[in-house]
């Protein structure tokens, strides 16, 4: 964006309704989008989800806005209409609106409709809002092609129940954006790469008519690169007769990793072949590029190690996506461990997180609820004043609480459950906005986090109340599965937004309102297309929903994450990695060279070993640090900065055109 602040005008009330509008216009269109799509296809592509990576949270959306936009501006009436600022405003509705889109995803289908597939035993301590009653649920499952005969008097509570759940908490994380902001985007200047990607789209798609543009040329490439590359991942599903270049149906593990196992040795890292995450890398700081690569790399040393003394022997008999996932291995079996070490990290962060922060809280503390004179002027361009922001946070966690307890749950796990996604989200933000990408915390720090203070001496008890029968559920799903799932929506999309206000300099009040109109009609409408209205008419099999037997899914990802003993026996594990954070981080205080502890969730998480992003990485720190050495920042700049950015703009571009012509030829639905 090129233009000035505008932070005196201030949004008008008609934007504000347009963007509410909006929202639940592109919630629909969402929805049927991937309704429409073939499954097969989902995991490999998405216009929803351009970085195919676990913990990407990248909304897609947005940038299918600017490819609209792209073509606008070649119609001269359509170009006033096309400011800096409107298509800022544009951004943060579709953020806004996209990031809350994975609500009722594939675990939450399987939850809402398989209660006849669960024992009663079980299934008695489900409220009937989060598992209908089976008469209900066959009505979805099979469809009823009438909206009137759907069975509201069951659906409708389940919407409202997770209406409530996500609004509620979506509230608190708000507040706790808007307390952060400052520090996290203008003091630490956390990247939060998207919004690098974003910005450098619009500003080159507001110049793509003036060819004296200086990154119009690269980011024209980039777009050209990103359409020819990704169009065969895409084809490979759609056309049967389309030859299979990346070896994606025969030798790929996940949405992109080529499988590597050599026979006789640990080995357990793929091979990331998915173009737009190779793109992403080359956004991120070079310095938590290595610091990744630099833990990754202790990681496997010590694997080696253990493997040369006799352990997880079995590993080397293994295929590939079972050197990861089945035991014994490294990451759940003695003697590493690594996601109890790396949960132990988590801890670790969350608490050097507060620590580092802490007298920056206490000044908003200060101004929130005491004498401090520097308050005009530190406010000023927060989204809303910093006792507001406190008061949001403190009632809706009270709401939330309160909540929780009707649901039917015991007021200590009432507290506990809202905390650990506060927890979840704070840690995961931090990393995500340094690198792009996380990890799943419903596998490591949620359940770990919820065992130590619910039930740390315990390991798969009888269920005999909704405290054990329904917090797995909210564990594995709604506060940790991904930041789309609810829990983590609204915390990315207020950052997000509140990082291209710092780019585009425009106000954070007006960015903070078009969230608040924009989020909440948005999730609404998501609730009511996913559990009603869509399942009502097409039928829930037909559409593509998961019926299972949940219960053992949620027992094995809750009580065995992210090691299977009572979680006390695992205290070693877990202090090792948190002193391994607060050791690492004070030495990368004082010596900035030391590599930065808190990206170590991703180092010895799946995305990095079993999805292969370890190469991408490695080859992005060696392309960036010769192109910053040769041409400097400068260089960087005008050159790699748009050319990846417009790379994953391209991929979008081919993803909508493989839609389209798959939605002409096979409709999934008609």
């Amino acid at each position: 964006m090129t233009g000035k602040s505008s932070e005196v005008e201030g949004v008008k009330p008609s934007t504000l309704l347009l963007c509410a509008i909006f929202s639940i216009i592109l919630a629909y269109i969402i929805t049927a989008q991937g309704l429409l799509l073939p499954v097969r296809m989902i995991c490999a592509q998405s216009i929803g989800s351009p970085i195919m990576m676990t913990g990407g949270d990248f909304p897609g959306w947005p940038m299918l806005a600017l490819l609209v936009i792209m073509a606008l501006q070649y119609i001269p009436s359509m170009k006033k209409y096309l400011t800096a600022r409107n298509i800022a405003y544009l951004f943060v509705a579709m953020v806004s609106c996209s990031m809350i889109g994975g609500v009722v995803g594939g675990n939450d289908q399987a939850y809402l409709l398989s209660r006849y597939a669960i024992r009663e035993e079980f299934g008695r301590y489900l409220p009937e809002f989060v598992t209908l009653p089976t008469d209900a649920a066959d009505a979805l499952i099979n469809g009823v092609g009438d909206i009137s005969r759907i069975p509201w008097d069951a659906v409708l509570p389940a919407i409202l129940w997770r209406f409530f759940m996500f609004g509620i908490f979506s509230c608190i994380m708000i507040g706790v954006a808007n307390v952060l902001r400052r520090e996290w985007i203008e003091i630490e200047r956390i990247p939060f790469p998207y919004t690098i990607v974003y910005h450098t789209c619009l500003v080159n798609v507001e110049h793509i008519s003036d060819r004296k543009w200086p990154t119009r040329t690269p980011f024209l490439i980039g777009l050209l690169a990103g359409f020819v590359l990704c169009f065969p991942i895409g084809a490979t599903y759609l056309f049967p007769w389309f030859p299979d270049i990346y070896s994606w149906k025969t030798n790929t593990c996940g949405p992109g990793s080529h499988w590597f196992a050599p026979p006789g040795i640990p080995w357990h890292l793929g091979i990331n072949k998915h173009p737009t995450f190779w793109a992403l890398m080359l956004i991120i700081p070079v310095h938590s590029l290595i610091s990744i690569l630099f833990y990754l790399f202790a990681f496997e040393v010590a694997l080696f190690i253990a493997f040369g003394a006799g352990y997880y022997t079995q590993m080397a008999q293994y295929e590939f996506c079972g050197r990861n996932w089945c035991a014994p291995n490294a990451y759940v079996s003695p003697p590493i461990q690594i996601s109890v070490v790396s949960t132990g990290a988590m801890i670790g962060i969350f608490v050097s997180m507060l620590l580092s922060q802490r007298r920056y809280l206490m000044e908003t503390l200060r101004a929130a609820f005491g004498r401090f004179s520097g308050r005009a002027e530190i406010e000023a361009r927060e989204p809303m004043s910093y006792r507001a922001s406190w008061i949001m946070i403190i009632v809706s966690f009270i709401l939330m609480m309160i909540f929780f307890i009707y649901t039917g749950l015991s007021p200590w796990l009432s507290f506990v459950v809202p905390f650990a996604g506060i927890v979840t989200w704070l840690v995961t933000g931090m990393v995500w906005g340094r690198v792009g990408f996380a990890y799943e915390p419903c596998y490591d720090l949620t359940p770990a986090l919820i065992r130590l203070m619910a039930w740390p001496t315990e390991l798969l008890p009888t269920v005999d109340s909704v405290d054990l029968a329904l917090v797995p559920l909210l564990s594995r799903e709604h506060i940790a599965h991904y930041a789309a799932a609810g829990f983590g929506s609204a915390f990315y999309a207020s950052m997000l937004s509140y990082k291209m206000a710092d780019l585009a300099k425009i106000s954070t009040r007006d960015v903070f309102k078009i969230i608040m109109v924009s989020l909440f009609p948005a999730l609404l409408v998501f609730l009511l297309l996913r559990i009603a209205i869509f399942p009502g008419l097409y039928g829930a099999t037909r559409l593509g929903y998961e019926l299972r037997d949940f219960e053992g899914d949620l027992q094995w990802n809750f009580w065995y994450r992210p090691v299977d003993t009572p979680i006390s026996q695992a205290a070693l594990h877990l202090l090792i990695g948190f002193l391994i954070v607060i050791a690492g981080r004070y030495l990368y205080a004082k010596l900035l060279w030391f590599p930065d502890p808190w990206v170590i969730p991703v180092s010895w998480a799946w995305g990095v070993s079993l999805w292969g992003a370890w190469v991408p990485i490695l080859v992005a720190w060696v392309v960036k640090t010769l192109v910053l050495r040769i041409g400097g920042s400068k260089l960087y700049e005008r050159m790699v900065v748009p050319f990846a950015s417009g790379l994953i703009l391209g991929e979008v571009l081919e993803v909508l055109t493989l839609s389209v012509i798959n939605w002409v030829i096979m409709p999934r639905i008609v």
